[in-house]
C-alpha cells in the first residue's frame, strides 16, 4: 500500500515499511507515494513525489528511474499518477509532465507527444491511478480527454481527435470538470468499465465493441473526480467516491447498492475512499482517509438477521451463550435488564420474555438433553419451561459457589 509515509507491505503477521533512508540502494526517493503497481516479473513499482522507484520484494533493493519531461522545467517530475505494463513488457508511467514508456532493464525511456491529433501521440495523457488496460492488440487508457488506444502494430494512438473509423468509444466525455476522469477496471470477458459524464457507468467490450451505459445518482457531497473502480470475482463493479462512500453495481440486475459510513456498525470507517483491491479470499480491501477496511460482501457462512425494530431493543447488552435447543432450532439471547429473546431458526420468529419479578437480568441459558432448560439468574441456576408467552421458572435453586462469576459480554443488536 502506498501512503504519505512510505510503502507499507502487509505480510500477514506484520507490516514492513519502505521509506527514505540514508542508504540509497534500500531507500525510496520520497515517502509520499501515489502510484503502486506489480509487474509481470513480480517487481513493485512506486511513483513518489520525487520520482519513480522499483522495489525487489525478494532482496528489498530499490532502483530509481530519473525521468525528465520536455514539458516541465523542474529537475524531477513532481507527481506520478499511474504505472502500468504492456504485453511487451514495457513500463508506462503517467506523470504531471506527460506520458513515458520505459525499458525496465536499461532504464531508457521515450516521452509520448502531447496534444497530438495525427495518431503519432496522445491528445491527453492524464489518467486516474488505475486508468489503463493492456490487451494483446494494444493499450486502453482513460484520460481527462476521454479514451485513448495505443495499437502495437501501427504504433498509433486513437482518440476523439484521431478516430478515422468514427468509433463511439472515443466520443465519450469523461466529465464536466477538468480532472474529472476516474479509474478503469476490467472483467474476465474483456469488458472495460469507467465513468462518463460524471454519473454514468460505461461497459465496453473490447472484442465485440458493444457499449452499454448505466446511469446512477451520485452520493451527496461526493467530488466530481478521483473515482476508485474495481471489478470483483462476481463481475460486480465497486465505485468509490471522495466524500461519497461506495456504490456496488450488480451486473445481473443492473442495480447500484450503497456502502456508506453511518456509524459504529458501518462496513467502512469513512466516506472518503481512495482505492479498492480484491484479495485471494475475495474480500474487497477499501482504503480511506480513516484507515483500511476489508469487506467480505459475499460470505455465505454469515447471515445477518434483525431481531426487532423496536427502539427499546437498540443498544442492548447481550451475554453469551447463544445455544440451540435440540431439534426445535431455538437460539436463546439473554440480555441485561431486558429478559430473554428466543429466535427460531426454522420459522424466523422472535419472541421476547421479560425478566419478571427478578431484580437482575438473565445471564446464560443452557438447553438440557432431557428437554429441560436451565437459566442463570444472579448466581443461581433455575430450570425453566415455556408456557405460552411466559417462562415457567422452577423456584428450586441450584446455588453456584462463587461470589464473582465470570460473565462474558458482547454488545450489539444483530446476530451473525
Amino acid at each position: 500500500m502506498g501512503s504519505y509515509d512510505g510503502v507499507q507491505k502487509h505480510e500477514g503477521s506484520r507490516v514492513k515499511v519502505y521509506k527514505v533512508s540514508s542508504v540509497d540502494s534500500i531507500s525510496l526517493s520520497s515517502n509520499e507515494v501515489h502510484a503502486m503497481f506489480e509487474d509481470h516479473q513480480g517487481f513493485i513499482w512506486a511513483g513518489t513525489m520525487a520520482g519513480l522507484d522499483r522495489i525487489d520484494p525478494r532482496t528489498d533493493v530499490v532502483r530509481h528511474y530519473n525521468l525528465k519531461s520536455r514539458y516541465v522545467t523542474e529537475e524531477s517530475l513532481g507527481y506520478i499518477t499511474s504505472v502500468f505494463q504492456d504485453k511487451r513488457d514495457s513500463i508506462w508511467v503517467v506523470t504531471d509532465g506527460g506520458l513515458f514508456r520505459i525499458h525496465p532493464e536499461t532504464g531508457g525511456y521515450q516521452q509520448i507527444e502531447e496534444k497530438n491529433t495525427t495518431g503519432m501521440g496522445v491528445f491527453n495523457s492524464q489518467t486516474g491511478y488505475k486508468g489503463s488496460y493492456a490487451t494483446d492488440e494494444g493499450i486502453w487508457m482513460y484520460t481527462i480527454g476521454g479514451m485513448e488506444f495505443y495499437d502495437y502494430v501501427s504504433g498509433k494512438f486513437y482518440n476523439r481527435y484521431y478516430n478515422p473509423e468514427k468509433k463511439k468509444i472515443f466520443s465519450l466525455v469523461a466529465g464536466s470538470k477538468v480532472g474529472a476522469n476516474g479509474e478503469m477496471c476490467t472483467d474476465k470477458k474483456g469488458n472495460l468499465y469507467f465513468i462518463a459524464r460524471d454519473s454514468v457507468l460505461i461497459k465496453y467490450n473490447t472484442k465485440t465493441e458493444r457499449l452499454d451505459s448505466f446511469p446512477f445518482s451520485r452520493p451527496p457531497l461526493s467530488w466530481l473526480c478521483c473515482y476508485a473502480l474495481a471489478c470483483d470475482y462476481k463481475a460486480n463493479i465497486w465505485i468509490g467516491f471522495r466524500n461519497g462512500g461506495a456504490l456496488v453495481f450488480d451486473g445481473a440486475t443492473a442495480t447500484f447498492a450503497p456502502i456508506r459510513f453511518e456509524g459504529i456498525n458501518s462496513l467502512i470507517g469513512s466516506n472518503y475512499i481512495y482505492s479498492f483491491a480484491e484479495d485471494y479470499l475475495h474480500r474487497m480491501w477499501v482504503t480511506t482517509n480513516n484507515g483500511v477496511y476489508a469487506i467480505d460482501r459475499y460470505a455465505t457462512g454469515v447471515k445477518e438477521i434483525y431481531l426487532s425494530e423496536r427502539k427499546d431493543f437498540t443498544n442492548l447488552q447481550y451475554y453469551t451463550d447463544l445455544l440451540t435447543e435440540g431439534a426445535n432450532g431455538n437460539l436463546y439471547m439473554p440480555f441485561l435488564q431486558g429478559g430473554l429473546i428466543v429466535f427460531n431458526q426454522q420459522t424466523g420468529k422472535t419472541s421476547h420474555y421479560p425478566v419478571g419479578n427478578y431484580a437482575r437480568a438473565y445471564f446464560l441459558v443452557y438447553p438440557d438433553y432431557k428437554g429441560k432448560s436451565w437459566i442463570a439468574i444472579k448466581n443461581t441456576l433455575h430450570a425453566f419451561t415455556f408456557a405460552g408467552t411466559d417462562l415457567k421458572i422452577d423456584t428450586t435453586k441450584v446455588f453456584l459457589d462463587t461470589t464473582q462469576p465470570f460473565i462474558p459480554r458482547a454488545t450489539g443488536t444483530r446476530v451473525c
